[in-house]
């Protein structure tokens, strides 16, 4: 079942719960297109968590940077990945990179509280990411959890939470960059995750 995105899109989204020990996240992003993506730093994601009845949301810039050098990520190259990460020791220590293009990167989506971008992105059981582009459009909303937009009308009715995410397996996206805007048709979970590699699961 082949319906590729055209535009950039989040492809895998990892997360520990706060109450673990040490917790961290990552979140993946892919150029499924056959064409170079430019101007990733105007690009931006938009996180809403819910913890009981209070909401919070805020905006982050896809401005990021490669963890070794530091060079500023801009241009995303057809197949390439961006793995914006926490904390590289907890990373490192839990997780094997597959063999894809691209990079591991840090940026604002994580805040950098501690030397080493220690403090995991509080990403609860009931959220929302929105990535838009240069032109500030939504091109790809990813709900998990048990979330239910508090927007009346909702401004995605489409798009319906994939579900709770198991401690250590990541939301994944369908091989290919599959997408059809609805979170619980384009996302599985992987209790495997093999981050900067792409997917062996076909969309049913």
């Amino acid at each position: 079942d082949e319906h590729p995105a055209d535009h950039l899109v989040i492809n895998e989204v990892f997360t520990l719960p706060s109450s673990v020990a040490d917790p961290y996240s990552w979140i993946e992003f892919l150029n499924p297109t056959d064409k170079p993506i430019f101007g990733l730093s105007k690009y931006t994601v938009t996180y809403t968590s819910h913890i009981g009845p209070a909401q919070a949301r805020e905006t982050f810039p896809l401005a990021i940077e490669e963890f070794v050098t530091g060079a500023v990520v801009d241009t995303l190259q057809p197949g390439a990945f961006v793995l914006v990460i926490t904390d590289s020791i907890r990373f490192y220590n839990h997780t094997n990179l597959g063999p894809g293009a691209g990079f591991v990167a840090v940026g604002p989506i994580f805040r950098q509280y501690r030397q080493d971008y220690g403090v995991v992105f509080a990403l609860a059981e009931s959220d929302e990411l929105v990535l838009r582009d240069t032109t500030g459009k939504a091109i790809d909303v990813v709900r998990y959890g048990n979330y239910v937009s508090p927007a009346v009308p909702d401004s995605f009715p489409e798009n319906h939470s994939a579900g709770m995410i198991p401690e250590w397996s990541s939301l994944s996206r369908y091989a290919n960059g599959y997408s059809t805007g609805n979170s619980a048709n384009d996302f599985y979970m992987e209790a495997k995750p093999i981050p900067m590699w792409y997917s062996e699961l076909h969309h049913p």
